[in-house]
């Protein structure tokens, strides 16, 4: 019944007159809510492909494929993820993809690469766990609900897991309906700006076509950087395939993420493909019923660096390592120096592991190299 009465509140809504645009917004916000809920409890199982498709600009800092396998269980308070794969970087070395993280309702444990690992005191989100109306912006590692995302800068700052880099400002506008494989859509513009000294400066815009009739899932979103081009988009990521998987609720089990060369776009006014993302469902299942052993056992292999976090003052966390002499699946939160922000955590960690192990600060800076890495 709850299902079928948020698809009618969508249909009432493509009916609306008379509505201003900061109300259609609203409006439009609160629909995407309501159909996130319906994904609250969820398992996914995927596999994710990347390609490099302009050979003619090599970069060493890209790798040229990656193939990956991924699995994200939600599941009440609880949530995992598990993520195993390679990539072929540009000089022809084979590196693994490893990401483990589970959240037991009071401990996130994380382990990467098999090469560190953090225990981390409270719920510490993972920005690849699989969630629909996620899916076109998981290169922009989003750990809030899209319904929080299209409200702008300070509801994201006001998430616990939201973050926004200083000076940056978000403008959201409505900019009607439109029809996407034959599907009717409200369209929405979220437009980034940079403050300056000059006032602020327009930086890209993610426009979405939020299919009304299927959960308001983000069906299309073509994404612009300015500095490249202003008419013409840098990426575009369309959601395929939608199939319901329980009445009224439907699921995109293909998804493709296509990025344009930003040197041809900016210099020749001309569209070239860069490189792609694409991913295939394997399993959907909204009624996932597992032991919490699959959210806390996340094993820690032996002798690699473990770091616990837990929340200080002023939302502040603090950390220390320690070798793990034999494998285990739970290690105490334990303090280091205050001062380390939660997005910078792992990356203070793979700093402070120089000394003692390459190989992990090496691991976890691939993880971070967010715009040119790609991730499952």
């Amino acid at each position: 019944m709850l299902k079928l009465s948020l698809l009618s509140l969508a249909v009432a809504f493509c009916g609306a007159v008379g509505l201003d645009d900061q109300s259609r917004l609203r409006q439009i916000t609160d629909n995407i809510r309501q159909n996130e809920a319906l994904y609250d409890d969820l398992e996914v199982v995927w596999e994710f492909r990347y390609r490099k498709l302009n050979p003619k600009r090599p970069d060493p800092r890209m790798i040229i494929s990656s193939e990956a396998g991924g699995r994200s269980v939600s599941q009440g308070r609880f949530f995992y993820v598990d993520i195993e794969g390679e990539n072929l970087d540009f000089d022809g070395q084979q590196r693994s993809i490893a990401r483990r993280r589970g959240f037991d309702g009071a401990t996130t444990r994380l382990v990467e690469r098999k090469a560190l690992a953090n225990v981390i005191k409270g719920r510490e989100e993972d920005s690849q766990a699989f969630h629909p109306h996620r899916i076109p912006f998981r290169r922009e590692f989003m750990m809030v609900p899209l319904s929080t995302y299209v409200r702008g800068a300070e509801a994201i700052k006001a998430h616990p897991s939201g973050h926004v880099d200083a000076g940056v400002i978000m403008r959201v506008s409505y900019k009607g309906e439109d029809e996407v494989a034959g599907l009717m859509c409200q369209k929405i513009g979220i437009e980034r700006l940079l403050e300056t000294e000059g006032g602020p400066v327009k930086s890209g815009e993610n426009v979405v076509w939020l299919a009304q009739e299927r959960n308001f899932l983000p069906v299309k979103t073509d994404g612009y950087y300015f500095r490249a081009s202003v008419d013409l988009p840098i990426s575009e990521c369309v959601l395929s395939d939608l199939r319901e998987i329980d009445p009224g609720v439907w699921f995109p089990f293909h998804a493709v993420l296509t990025v344009y060369d930003e040197v041809s776009l900016r210099e020749d006014n001309a569209v070239m493909l860069a490189w792609q993302d694409e991913y295939e469902i394997e399993k959907v299942s909204l009624h996932p019923n597992y032991d919490i052993s699959l959210f806390r056992d996340i094993e820690i292999p032996r002798g690699i660096p473990v770091y616990g976090v837990e929340h200080g003052d002023e939302g502040q966390k603090v950390v220390r390592g320690t070798v793990v002499a034999e494998p285990q699946n739970a290690l105490p939160a334990a303090a280091l120096p205050a001062g380390t922000s939660g997005r910078g955590a792992l990356f203070w960690t793979a700093m402070s592991l120089a000394a003692i192990l390459t190989v992990g600060v090496t691991a976890l800076l691939l993880i971070l190299s967010r715009s040119r890495k790609p991730t499952a």
